[in-house]
């Protein structure tokens, strides 16, 4: 939080990669996915701080309930459980109907990591279109993968992860040939002059009037 208050303090005086946090988990899960592991990851998550974000979502009620209950269990001889408690309340575990919902409401959250917990659900990463990364949380935090500095609160619907494109600047060069400019200013001119911009109009029209005559 402190690095991303300072960020915010100088934003657009130098350039940034981006404002990111609290980091946010959401795990897909069946019946047939290894409890412990599931469990595990969600703690992993809410170990961060008390606004980090474990979300888990299934078909399964009872898997649902029993995962609700063994991290219960397991929080207590953790360190951290006093945070990992209170970041558990803020999170949740659902229960979607169908593989569509559950595809609609990962892309509907679009979180920082998303963790698919099932062989038999593996597919549905095809389908998913709004995630930071589709991964292990806590491989990615240490060891695999590309990056993980990546975008968080729903803002992965429009950005990607931080990579070496995130720090690179291109210049757009544009070069027309009289042909093509005739093709195309006119509607140049009728959108500068809905603007009432008569500058920019001028500034068009006397070329077309020099290049017609060409």
């Amino acid at each position: 939080i402190f690095v991303m208050s300072t960020k915010k303090l100088v934003y657009g005086d130098v350039g940034l990669d981006g404002i990111f946090g609290p980091t946010e988990t959401l795990i897909i899960a069946d019946s047939s996915s290894n409890k412990d592991y599931v469990t595990g990851d969600l703690m992993a998550q809410a170990e961060h701080d008390k606004l980090a974000l474990p979300m888990m979502i299934t078909k399964d009620v009872k898997f649902a309930e029993e995962i609700n209950n063994l991290y219960k269990i397991k929080m207590k001889t953790l360190s951290r459980k006093n945070i990992i408690e209170e970041s558990m309340n803020n999170g949740f575990i659902s229960v979607i109907d169908s593989n569509e919902e559950i595809i609609e409401v990962s892309n509907q959250i679009a979180s920082e990591h998303i963790s698919i917990a099932s062989e038999s659900l593996i597919h549905l990463s095809e389908s998913i279109t709004s995630a930071g990364s589709i991964s292990s949380e806590v491989l990615a935090n240490y060891v695999a993968g590309p990056s993980h500095v990546m975008p968080t609160n729903g803002s992965a619907k429009y950005s990607s992860s931080v990579s070496s494109r995130t720090f690179l600047k291109s210049i757009p060069v544009l070069s027309i040939n009289k042909k093509r400019f005739l093709e195309i200013s006119e509607d140049a001119e009728k959108l500068a002059s809905l603007e009432s911009l008569d500058a920019h109009q001028e500034a068009l029209s006397i070329r077309r009037e020099k290049f017609s005559m060409e």
